[in-house]
């Protein structure tokens, strides 16, 4: 936490705390400030008519009256508030990996919070399933790019489309499809519903038993990123066992057609034939589980 004026810290974080809690108090963001008040001791602020804007931050108003404005650049901006006075102090956050929230109230920015973007538990090994099916992986953040590039650079992620807030990760979602790929998307209803909408493959976490979803949903009980992964490696097996076994069908069915018409095979022969062909597809339900019990062991 920094003051850029005449507040002490803890009155820019009991600000940005009333804030908070106000619009989104089960936010990561949200949690992360309500844990750091707690440890130095801060009280919220009063606030009025709390305002989150997804993918931004927040707006307000004090019991005088004053707008108060917490949020990414664009937010300020928006609200009449230069953030030149900050740059500085945000520019070496961002380059250490930290993202910035501005906090801005009377008409001028006031001080920011720099929050450390953690890694997800398994998210390096979520990453790592979807390089085994070949899957490009692209990393879309409404933080800055530095930040983002750091957290990218941690997952040994390439493609990153940064500072996007949620309402134009559709419109990425959508140029990616219209580029002839087909498109998973992982996240949350809440504040990824363009994106989850546009995708060929939304996956929702903490959705399961929820009923206003995107169609052709997958929707998952928990909050791991790692499960998500693991659904998009074992529809793609399922998908190849498949296709596989159809092919097989196909070109033994119709050799053994064609042997059987023109006498080469008896029909006993045919017969046969097809019978060893049904014991092999049969148990390739069982063959597939047992390669996704092997692999999942080594990413636990």
């Amino acid at each position: 936490v920094r003051s850029l004026g005449e507040e002490e810290k803890n009155q820019i974080l009991s600000l940005a705390l009333a804030l908070q809690v106000g619009a989104q108090a089960n936010h990561p963001v949200a949690r992360a400030i309500v844990e750091h008040a707690q440890a130095t001791g801060t009280e919220a602020a009063k606030v009025r008519r709390p305002v989150f804007h997804p993918g931004r931050g927040i707006t307000a108003t004090t019991p005088e009256g004053e707008p108060v404005v917490l949020g990414n650049r664009q937010l300020l901006l928006e609200n009449g508030i230069s953030v030149a006075l900050a740059e500085g102090d945000a520019a070496i956050a961002e380059s250490r990996g930290h993202s910035v929230l501005f906090l801005g109230a009377g008409g001028r920015v006031r001080g920011l919070i720099a929050l450390r973007d953690t890694l997800r538990p398994g998210g390096r090994a979520a990453v790592q399933r979807l390089f085994d099916i070949d899957a490009d992986v692209v990393l879309m953040s409404g933080d800055h790019r530095a930040s983002v590039n750091i957290l990218a650079k941690h997952l040994d992620i390439d493609h990153v489309r940064a500072d996007l807030p949620p309402e134009d990760r559709g419109a990425e979602v959508t140029r990616l499809r219209e580029a002839g790929r087909a498109v998973a998307v992982v996240g949350h209803a809440s504040r990824d519903e363009s994106a989850l909408a546009a995708a060929n493959v939304p996956v929702l976490l903490s959705a399961a038993g929820s009923t206003d979803n995107p169609p052709g949903a997958v929707l998952l009980a928990s909050d791991d990123v790692r499960d998500a992964a693991t659904a998009l490696w074992v529809a793609r097996a399922a998908r190849q066992a498949s296709t596989r076994g159809m092919i097989a069908c196909l070109i033994v069915g119709a050799t053994t057609v064609i042997l059987a018409s023109s006498l080469i095979a008896s029909p006993a022969v045919a017969a046969a034939a097809s019978i060893m062909l049904d014991a092999y597809a049969l148990p390739a339900g069982t063959r597939l589980l047992r390669r996704f019990a092997l692999r999942m062991s080594g990413y636990q």
